[in-house]
């Protein structure tokens, strides 16, 4: 892809992002960002329009690997992990710095960028908002002195406090859904298929577990490809349902030519899913050895179509 056709597809989803079309903003950012790794405007916008936190501290990270002197992706960052670390708070918004950040000479080894008149710059990005500092020195306001009176004394009556229902730990992991009440999913009958359901999104991996479920599948699943990964290793599924657009560096490309590696694994079919419906995407999905392409937004009963399909059902 030339440079002017990378530079047209970041025009589009940056215009994408200011409309409130994210979704289409996402899938055309990942294009540019797996086009040219090292377009740090293009990481910036991608942030600013991730669905989650993790993923958007994954793309400041790739920013700021890029121009360690980006001040404004580092600064980004630190909100992140402050709005992680902290309770939620009256927010106050984070003026992001000047444009001027990223054609400024930065230290020795920074990486330089000198954008045309006409190119986007990280000074249009939506800024985050963080909990406004709260100094522990501040002493507590004054309580004004109550009137003395004279009571008569009573007996103390007191009644036992309720005692409070025990506290369920979070799931350290959300891999795991997901991590339902036994009880509350269905028990899947002796010898069914078992679906591996890799997705970065937990409302997507659950609807799909929810889905396959209800139709005798069993289904384990996996937010990136280091978790799907390490499934394999203790589970062999009979199809993988996944994502191309994954975090932490290994997308769904690279995932499925990684299953496909393995001799014990190259029979297991693969669904891939994707925002984006190019004719290339479909090509590449093919080429890294998936059966199926179905675009996002999917109608379960497509999915489920699929998954009785590439299992002969």
């Amino acid at each position: 892809m030339s440079s002017t056709e990378l530079q047209e597809l970041l025009r589009q989803a940056i215009e994408s992002a200011k409309s409130g079309d994210k979704a289409r903003a996402r899938g055309l950012l990942i294009e540019v960002t797996e086009a040219d790794p090292n377009n740090e405007v293009a990481w910036m916008w991608r942030a600013s329009v991730s669905l989650t936190p993790k993923d958007a501290a994954w793309c400041l990270t790739r920013a700021l690997n890029i121009n360690p002197a980006n001040r404004q992706a580092q600064e980004w960052l630190d909100k992140i992990r402050q709005l992680q670390d902290q309770p939620p708070a009256v927010t106050k918004p984070l003026v992001p710095p000047s444009p001027e950040l990223l054609s400024r000479p930065g230290s020795t080894g920074a990486h330089q960028v000198t954008p045309s008149p006409d190119s986007p710059t990280v000074s249009d990005l939506p800024s985050f908002s963080a909990p406004p500092s709260v100094s522990p020195d501040r002493p507590p306001s004054p309580t004004p002195p109550r009137a003395a009176t004279t009571v008569q004394a009573m007996p103390a009556v007191t009644s036992p406090r309720p005692v409070p229902p025990p506290v369920r730990p979070l799931p350290e992991k959300t891999g795991e859904m997901e991590k339902v009440e036994p009880s509350l999913r269905p028990e899947p009958p002796p010898g069914a298929k078992v679906i591996l359901a890799v997705d970065d999104s937990l409302t997507v991996r659950r609807v799909i577990t929810q889905a396959l479920e209800s139709h005798g599948y069993r289904v384990i699943t996996a937010a990136d490809g280091y978790e799907a990964l390490a499934k394999l290793k203790d589970t062999t599924p009979d199809l993988v349902i996944l994502d191309v657009a994954l975090p932490g560096g290994m997308d769904g490309y690279q995932l499925c030519k990684q299953i496909r590696a393995e001799k014990s694994r190259r029979g297991i079919p693969v669904i891939m899913l994707s925002s984006r419906e190019s004719f290339l995407d479909k090509v590449q999905s093919r080429l890294a050895g998936a059966a199926q392409y179905l675009p996002k937004p999917f109608k379960t009963e497509d999915l489920l179509l699929g998954v009785r399909r590439h299992l002969k059902q």
